[in-house]
């Protein structure tokens, strides 16, 4: 009798260990990669939308020639209006203004502004609120990392600018 307990005992007890220790954590790693390939199949369908209205603009025809804001605009509070009207100052690490260059009769005024744990979807209808101006804003410098811990969600560093008349 007791070598049938002791038997019965061990089955349990691997049983129980399986259970605990191989099949629940692989169950949870399967949701969560579910869960993330939803995220990548949404970003990648906006990434698509996105090159597709970018080469419609390309094949419109859009001039390229600089265009000009007025001298008292400021990119600073242009910027700082976007984010309050988009509801995103808790992903806002950092906008520091950069010093001004003037080249010929132009001013160049220049932010550098940081997000920490937003989405790409804000980030790009931030990014569109910022284009609708009627002159351009330039992005020379953009870097995007994703979060390690949720990969759904970005670190964002960028730099902009705008041309002055002088």
């Amino acid at each position: 009798m007791n070598t049938k307990r002791l038997i019965i005992l061990i089955l349990v007890a691997a049983v129980v260990f399986e259970y605990r220790f191989i099949f629940s954590p692989s169950r949870k790693r399967i949701i969560s990669l579910n869960k993330l390939i939803e995220k990548k199949k949404e970003d990648y369908k906006l990434l698509k939308k996105m090159c597709q209205e970018y080469e419609k603009l390309k094949k419109g025809g859009k001039s390229s020639s600089v265009k000009i804001a007025d001298k008292k605009f400021s990119l600073f509070s242009y910027v700082g209006d976007v984010i309050e009207k988009k509801n995103l100052k808790q992903f806002v690490r950092g906008i520091k203004p950069l010093p001004p260059e003037e080249k010929d009769s132009y001013k160049i005024e220049k932010i550098k502004l940081t997000f920490e744990n937003i989405t790409l979807d804000k980030l790009v209808d931030f990014l569109i609120d910022v284009e609708k101006k009627n002159f351009y804003v330039y992005i020379p410098e953009f870097s995007m990392r994703k979060n390690k811990e949720k990969p759904y969600l970005l670190s964002v560093e960028m730099e902009m600018f705008i041309i002055k008349n002088g």
